[in-house]
């Protein structure tokens, strides 16, 4: 349900609507500049249909902004629109502040990392207290059931992750103390993800990612459906260009619990689901640009049956998923380690050569060792990938580059030799540093005395130009673009569903598209579905009132009645056989009473041999006439 307590306490305090509603446009005008009206409890509100089932995400042309609440334990929910108590006062910030430093809550706020913000900043045992602050924080924002206000939001973005910090889970003496620290705020399970994620967990610059930002624009990039697979604390998300953020959805994936949830606090307008990438169902052909920093892991990936056959290390299944998950004509750009373009074995080889047949290299950049050693504590040459997925796989873009091969030998001033791909062989340009051989015996760059990001905004700009071509998206609302976004990840084998407008099914881990023939019918199942849980939701909550109770009722109606009219009884044999793969079928065919029993009738054409036929009945069950479950009575008092 949509939470008022600013309501609440105003009306106790003796304030008028006028009043409250005056402050609520004052608020959201000075955060976003757009008028955002406070609608009150809405039929969905009523229905249930919130983030605890779909995740909406408010989407900023869709008119009203929705925010999420982190429950604490990977799940979430939306509140409504902009909430604020007391007198206010002009921030720092530019945002009004609550007199009594009480935090001012407003929906949708997402948080913009600046040069001030300091970010990435310090040696170990600061990170180490950033990040303990940041936690301590997020706890307390979510004991309170609020979310972080503009001051906190700068707090929190100073997480740094555990990469550089794989000291605070050892038993070194200079950390025992810090680790001692570590288990006491964190819970077991945050512990044990954390200290699995330090090997990857090093987090981008903020000035490569403005760069990177930089040459999406100049690619033609002004926004469209936007995915992070492995959001961190939201880098790309907070250097991510105003105008492109306010035409975007931003949807994100984070494996740490604690860090998803810290991005979640920042990136207000942000779906940003707390699970593992290779367990998030999405659709193929659906991102305009999928960007992040992939991790720099070797494990191999066999979870996501998709992709369990070639059994690819980590950062190279990010490439294989993201390429099919990117619509034609869209972009991906990730941060990578080196081996994504120069290792030689047959898996790699053979992912080159694979996305070579979807999409085109536009260009590559190799970032020097020194590019992570502020912000991540380590010294690693990475490269930059952009891909464009092609119109037609059979035909290559104009500006396609060749990156296959890796065969040719490149010779340090050393005169030590090593392979270099192709690209590089041809752009050396693309190369920011000093070439070398490093201990791996790999081609690699010496940044020493460079400013990278410099260095690289001034390569962004050989990109070619607005070779992007946006498309027009349907942004009705945030709770269908969600469901278009994401596929449920709690969504159960054979569950069907539907995404643009299209009616898909999720078998043995992937999602497909139903037969055309059973579009409708799938459609109308879904609708039906809906209309069902809405009304169950609703009896269970003691705020639902009679009157929302018959809407409902008469909505479920009308499903049913339309459902039997164009497709006959849910549980009769035709239907039967198409839905039935469905986990919630049940639930929904047992709101029909549905008989079926065989009987025998003589033969009127006087042969003697009597003859069998089939005899169906059906009615509506109780719900479709009363309340078939009450709310569970709040225990307010222990007295006997």
């Amino acid at each position: 349900m949509v939470e008022h307590r600013d309501l609440e306490s105003d009306v106790r305090a003796g304030v008028d609507e006028g009043t409250r509603q005056e402050r609520r446009d004052k608020v959201s005008e000075e955060v976003s500049g757009q008028q955002r009206q406070d609608a009150g409890k809405s039929e969905e509100d009523v229905a249930g249909t919130n983030a605890e089932d779909k995740r909406p995400v408010p989407v900023q042309s869709a008119g009203t902004s929705s925010r999420r609440i982190s429950n604490g334990d990977g799940t979430g929910r939306s509140t409504g629109t902009v909430h604020t108590t007391g007198d206010t006062r002009r921030g720092r910030a530019g945002i009004s502040e609550n007199v009594e430093n009480a935090p001012v809550e407003f929906s949708g706020h997402n948080f913009h990392i600046s040069e001030d913000d300091g970010i990435g900043s310090g040696g170990e045992k600061t990170k180490f207290k950033q990040n303990v602050d940041a936690i301590k924080l997020l706890k307390q924002i979510e004991r309170e059931g609020r979310m972080a206000t503009p001051s906190e939001q700068k707090i929190l973005a100073k997480f740094n992750g555990w990469g550089t910090l794989a000291s605070a889970f050892t038993n070194k003496e200079d950390w025992q103390k810090q680790a001692e620290q570590l288990k006491e705020i964190l819970t077991p399970e945050e512990y044990d993800v954390a200290r699995q994620v330090t090997p990857n967990a090093f987090y981008t610059p903020p000035k490569v990612a403005q760069a990177i930002w930089r040459g999406l624009e100049r690619l033609g990039f002004k926004g469209g459906r936007i995915l992070d697979p492995a959001t961190g604390s939201g880098v790309f998300f907070g250097t991510m260009p105003s105008e492109i953020g306010a035409h975007s959805e931003i949807n994100g994936v984070e494996y740490d619990s604690l860090t998803g949830r810290i991005a979640r606090q920042l990136y207000q307008q942000a779906n940003i689901d707390i699970t593992q990438f290779q367990k998030r169902l999405m659709p193929n052909d659906y991102f305009d640009l999928i960007i992040t920093n992939v991790p720099f892991g070797t494990t191999r990936i066999y979870s996501d049956k998709a992709y369990s056959k070639q059994g690819y290390m980590l950062h190279n299944y990010y490439f294989a998923k993201a390429i099919d998950k990117v619509r034609p004509g869209g972009l991906v750009a990730f941060i990578t380690g080196t081996g994504t373009m120069q290792a030689q074995d047959a898996q790699a080889t053979e992912l080159r050569e694979e996305l070579s047949k979807k999409a085109d290299l536009i260009a590559a950049f190799k970032l020097p060792d020194t590019t992570f050693k502020e912000n991540a504590g380590t010294q690693v040459t990475s490269d930059i990938l952009i891909l464009q997925k092609r119109l037609d796989p059979a035909k290559p873009s104009e500006h396609a580059q060749d990156w296959s091969d890796v065969g040719l030998t490149f010779t340090s001033h050393s005169t030590n030799s090593t392979h270099i791909n192709e690209y590089f062989e041809k752009h050396p340009e693309n190369m920011i540093g000093e070439p070398t051989i490093d201990w791996r015996g790999s081609l690699a760059l010496d940044g020493s005395g460079l400013d990278v990001a410099a260095e690289l905004s001034k390569l962004i700009e050989t990109l070619p130009e607005n070779i992007f071509t946006p498309i027009q998206h349907n942004t009705q609302d945030s709770l269908k673009n969600t469901y278009a976004a994401m596929a449920d990840a709690t969504l159960r084998d054979g569950s069907f569903s539907v995404e643009g407008g299209k009616a898909i099914q999720l078998v043995e881990g992937d999602v497909v598209e139903v037969p055309k023939a059973n579009q409708e019918l799938v459609k109308d199942f879904v609708t039906l579905e809906k209309s069902l849980d809405n009304i169950l939701k609703a009896q269970l909550s003691p705020k639902t009132t009679d009157a929302e109770l018959a809407k409902l009722r008469e909505t479920l109606n009308q499903n049913y009645d339309n459902f039997v009219q164009r497709h006959g009884n849910i549980n009769s044999n035709p239907v039967l056989k198409i839905l039935e793969t469905d986990p919630n079928f049940g639930k929904v065919a047992s709101i029909e009473k549905y008989t079926e029993k065989t009987e025998t009738v003589p033969d009127t054409k006087g042969k003697g041999k009597p003859k069998t036929k089939k005899i169906t009945s059906a009615s509506k069950a109780d719900i479709f006439v009363k309340r078939t479950a009450s709310p569970f009575p709040v225990v307010n008092s222990t007295d006997l």
